[in-house]
């Protein structure tokens, strides 16, 4: 890291030096050593009273230049970091992902366990209610899972509810997940997704502004939102009440730009309250991994054709995998036919050979159910299949 990277690190821990300071001194393209010294000297016009007043609380007492120390005191943040696996990247840095450049607050630096998301791949925030029900965990488990399985980036809080279930789904297809934390990246909160912790960090990283062994406050979740759904190219709702927490991530996703689906429920469930009335709102309508496959393939390419990504690498991704086809294979094919919910043998075979040209036979339909039951995937009741899930 060099000098202005460092003092930046030291001055996001100081006191009194808010987030929107710094990012105005990055846009101004400022020398961050030359405001010191300038403040130094008791030069306030860039810094204002009550900053100025910081930075002489915190470094007048020691010796050296302000500059130096705040070196010096980002070089211990640093070390400090790297004894825990801790990686600092700033948004000075070319790692910092260009998905939250573009976004209002965004923050000034990044303490990352594992990995960052990359910006060549899709990403999908799946994020809902804590007390969720049996249909959002099911719906939860599908979505992120499928999605995962197709190359779709899965992001997260690693919260009790849809967020948990959506990430260890993610986990357990192979895919990549990523957690944003209300806390610091070594604090496991809740305690009991010590498991999904470990997890996560081998299929994808751990991410928090907050500075390492920050313990969990109610303040700090609603203000990680924002990054949540700036690290995503669309946020899906499973299930969320009126005016709950969920409200807030989905706010902050249409201010920065981000597309919102939701998932529909009964009209009679508090629980899909939320979800009915961001539907009514303009939200799209989640109704199958494949429709939202199709909404990211739309994303993607316009921020290509927008000059915002350079490459075509991830829209080839989305589009590729955007739905089943013959040649993904039959059961796969199968799996996105059969629901949540029971479905007659009779229409999945009819809807099965509407998506195969020729068709197939019914033997080998009946030997592929077969094989899928005896995996786990489905389950039956006489005539009738569903998914199947571990919840």
């Amino acid at each position: 890291m060099d000098r202005e990277e460092l003092i930046l690190i030291a001055l996001a821990n100081t006191k009194g030096i808010g987030r929107r300071r710094l990012h105005r001194i990055l846009a101004d393209g400022m020398c961050v050593e030359e405001l010191l010294d300038a403040a130094e000297k008791g030069d306030s016009t860039y810094w204002g009273e009550p900053a100025l007043s910081s930075l002489r609380e915190t470094y007048s007492g020691n010796a050296g230049k302000m500059a130096e120390q705040c070196v010096g005191g980002g070089k211990r943040i640093a070390f400090m970091c790297e004894q825990k696996n801790i990686k600092i990247v700033t948004a000075m840095n070319d790692d910092y992902p260009a998905r939250l450049r573009g976004i209002t607050d965004a923050p000034i630096l990044l303490y990352v366990k594992g990995k960052l998301p990359r910006e060549d791949k899709p990403a999908v925030a799946i994020i809902g209610a804590r007390a969720c029900s049996a249909y959002g965990k099911a719906v939860a488990h599908s979505f992120a899972g499928e999605l995962a399985v197709r190359g779709v980036q899965i992001i997260s809080g690693m919260a009790r509810g849809i967020d948990g279930i959506g990430q260890e789904s993610a986990v357990n297809a192979g895919g990549e997940t990523f957690a944003v934390l209300g806390n610091g990246v070594d604090v496991c909160y809740p305690k009991e997704h010590r498991g999904l912790y470990d997890a996560i960090l081998t299929r994808g990283g751990l991410i928090s502004e907050y500075f390492p062994g920050t313990e969990p406050q109610p303040a700090y979740f609603p203000e990680r939102n924002r990054i949540i759904s700036g690290l995503s190219d669309l946020v899906l709702v499973v299930e969320a009440r009126k005016r709950s927490g969920t409200y807030i991530t989905v706010t902050q996703a249409l201010e920065q730009g981000r597309e919102v689906y939701a998932v529909p429920g009964r009209v009679t469930d508090a629980l899909s309250d939320g979800c009915n009335v961001l539907i009514k709102d303009g939200a799209g309508i989640a109704d199958s991994v494949s429709g939202i496959m199709e909404a990211l393939a739309g994303i993607v390419c316009h921020k290509i054709n927008t000059g915002e990504r350079d490459t075509e690498a991830d829209c080839r991704c989305v589009l590729k995998n955007g739905g089943a086809r013959p040649e993904d294979g039959l059961q796969e094919i199968l799996f996105g036919i059969i629901d949540l919910t029971p479905r007659n043998w009779n229409e999945i075979y009819r809807l099965l050979n509407e998506r195969i040209e020729g068709g197939i036979t019914l033997p080998e339909f009946s030997a592929t159910l077969v094989r899928m039951e005896l995996a786990g995937l489905i389950e039956s009741t006489g005539n009738y299949y569903v998914k199947k899930y571990d919840i």
